[in-house]
């Protein structure tokens, strides 16, 4: 399927050029350089100019197949992204039969020659590598694996224990002076490389002061930079500041990291800082804030700054999340952004696995939107020139609510934001009402039982295109009578005290309509009794796990039995809620990741007596976004 999407494409582009479409700006920009990536102050620079990016993250070239390497790369090029981070560490058992340190101090050429090609194939095709020398966590033999080999104890003896450092010293020696068997050329000397990482994801759990990992990394990257003075070096972390008496676990240093200063160091050239909402129970909102956090504090250390991991689950809303995010990268001037994450095919050019719910493959909306993106910051690197003006926006749709409109419409490529324009006549005039970066656009405070007529027109810096095709919608009042669609809930665990929330949902119509499950998103409030980081899973669905979405975020709201809420939405392609049915049960859970307790006995939406499905009003429904069924906690 994949294949022929890709042939689709090129016959499309093809056409495109026939008939004289405007098409992205193919000018090659400064990644393709076989220059050195620097620094200047809070930039990146290649060939003496200013170098900004968009690109993504892989972990299986260094064991996969050069076929299913090459299929991404290609992507990578489709996608006009310059700079892909991969994993150079294998420690302990093969996998695929490739292995890069089986033992300490034996280099194994099954997983090293794989290494070799990855860096020769982006050399290729005009992407920059981002290469991290040891795992945080236990895939591919992280740190625990170096502290078993040396019975060091714990995890964070990897920082201290002497053989250890030495170890891993004598690891990063070996792969800075390997000679690539296709290139000839050590990796040290090779510009296809643009940054070593001292580690993914370090933590230090055992020192809350930061110390640990600051002097461990001051002492790491002042010995890269003494073996290779071409490349850049960063920590690999993700971004958790260390402000004391802070309780947020995020701020307050709960996780042994000091991003502050860390990016501060004198042989760190650059900070990078992850973004994962639903594995640390925020909201895609809550993310905004922390992307401009790390921006401006970057640019006041002078340092640039990369959002080098993110990704959101949540598929329904996903691209209008990436959208808000990846609009306060280029908006604050952040360096680079590098999504979690690009796959592509397998040998048998099935799809690679969706294994943690952020495969973004393409071509897919989201890779268009990515693609969009990566044009906008190309466009700010030396050499990439400005693009051609945006063409007008396609599918514009409108969707009344009570005192507002809801709109959406198809990505442009090369738009770096969009105008809403709004009319009390369909033959105008049309005013301006709003601009945004993403592809939805909520017009509120309207006078209901009115028509609104809308248009939207795209912009970059070249210049704003046409006004799109008009869509119009009438606000109204929800029905304050019995409401066609409902939720049923059902108590899904006996004990009101234990490790899992089990609320077990299906939403029901009793209308004469069949209602899109796509409009529908459902929330489930209650008490989180803390702040450790939560987890959604389902265990079944009538529609299909694989058609639900489930997001869990802080309510905002002043109720102590309602400080957090589930909220679960649907993919497109679900399907309806026919007339006179129901969507049948879903059976979801929520753990924290730490598996502690919650007490669930006053939490809003909570009913033990629902041993059956019944009609729920404190589990609430909202349509398009607007409350259709329930009611919310204060």
């Amino acid at each position: 399927m994949k294949q022929q999407l890709k042939r689709l494409m090129i016959f499309s582009l093809a056409l495109a050029m026939v008939c004289g479409w405007t098409t992205a700006d193919t000018k090659a920009s400064a990644a393709d350089s076989d220059a050195f990536v620097t620094t200047s102050g809070s930039k990146f620079q290649l060939d003496g100019e200013d170098f900004y990016f968009a690109g993504t993250n892989n972990y299986y070239f260094h064991y996969k197949s050069q076929k299913m390497v090459d299929d991404v790369f290609a992507d990578m090029v489709a996608m006009n992204l310059k700079v892909i981070r991969i994993w150079g560490f294998h420690n302990g058992q093969p996998q695929d039969n490739a292995v890069l340190q089986p033992t300490p101090g034996v280099y194994d050429e099954s997983g090293f020659t794989k290494l070799d090609y990855a860096i020769y194939k982006a050399g290729q095709s005009g992407v920059k590598l981002v290469i991290p020398f040891v795992n945080n966590w236990d895939d591919f033999g992280g740190m625990n694996q170096y502290v078993a080999w040396f019975n060091a104890g714990s995890h964070d003896a990897f920082y201290t224990n002497a053989s250890i450092k030495q170890a891993y010293k004598n690891y990063v020696n070996y792969m800075l002076n390997r000679v690539n068997t296709y290139t000839g050329v050590k990796y040290k000397d090779d510009p296809a490389i643009m940054a070593w990482e001292l580690a993914n994801e370090p933590r230090a759990q055992s020192d809350t002061t930061g110390n640990k990992l600051v002097n461990w990394a001051d002492e790491m990257s002042t010995y890269v930079k003494s073996l290779d003075t071409n490349h850049l070096v960063a920590v690999g972390d993700e971004g958790f500041y260390n402000i004391p008496g802070h309780s947020d676990w995020m701020y307050g240093g709960g996780e042994g990291v000091d991003w502050e200063r860390l990016i501060t160091l004198p042989n760190i050239d650059y900070g990078t800082f992850h973004l994962y909402p639903d594995h640390w129970n925020r909201t895609a909102e809550w993310g905004t804030q922390w992307i401009i956090d790390h921006i401006e504090d970057g640019n006041a250390a002078q340092k640039p700054v990369v959002l080098e991991e993110f990704g959101y689950q949540n598929q329904a809303t996903r691209n209008q999340v990436y959208a808000a995010w990846l609009g306060a990268v280029e908006q604050y001037g952040g360096a680079g952004s590098q999504f979690w994450i690009l796959t592509g095919i397998q040998d048998d050019d099935t799809l690679y696995p969706d294994y943690d719910g952020f495969r973004v493959v393409y071509p897919s909306a989201t890779a268009t939107l990515l693609t969009n993106h990566a044009n906008v910051m190309n466009a700010k690197s030396g050499g990439g020139g400005t693009g051609p003006t945006p063409t007008a926006p396609q599918g514009v749709t409108a969707t009344a609510g009570n005192g507002q409109t809801a709109l959406s419409w198809q990505a442009v490529s090369g738009a770096t934001s969009y105008n809403i324009k709004r009319a009390a006549s369909s033959t105008g005039p049309f005013a301006t009402v709003g601009t945004t970066s993403s592809t939805t656009y909520v017009n509120t405070g309207l006078v209901n039982g009115t028509t609104y007529y809308y248009t939207v027109s795209a912009v970059n810096s070249a210049g704003e295109s046409g006004n799109s095709l008009q869509a119009s919608a009438t606000p109204a009042l929800p029905n304050t009578g019995t409401s066609e669609l409902k939720v049923q809930y059902k108590n899904g665990d006996s004990a009101a005290l234990d490790n899992q929330l089990k609320p077990q949902l299906r939403i029901v119509n009793s209308g004469t309509t069949a209602v899109p499950l796509h409009e529908l998103t459902i929330r489930y409030w209650y008490s989180a009794d803390g702040t450790q980081p939560q987890t959604f899973d389902c265990d079944y669905a009538t529609v299909g796990c694989s058609n639900l979405s489930g997001s869990i975020a802080t309510s905002g709201k002043t109720s102590a039995n309602a400080d957090s809420y589930l909220e679960i939405s649907f993919g497109t392609g679900t399907g309806n809620v026919t007339a006179g049915g129901h969507t049948g049960e879903m059976q979801t859970r929520i753990h924290k990741n730490d598996w502690s307790n919650y007490m669930e006995t006053n939490d809003y939406s909570y009913n033990a007596a629902n041993t059956a499905f019944a009609d729920a009003s404190r589990v609430t429904l909202y349509r398009s976004g607007v409350l259709v069924w329930g009611e919310e906690p204060s």
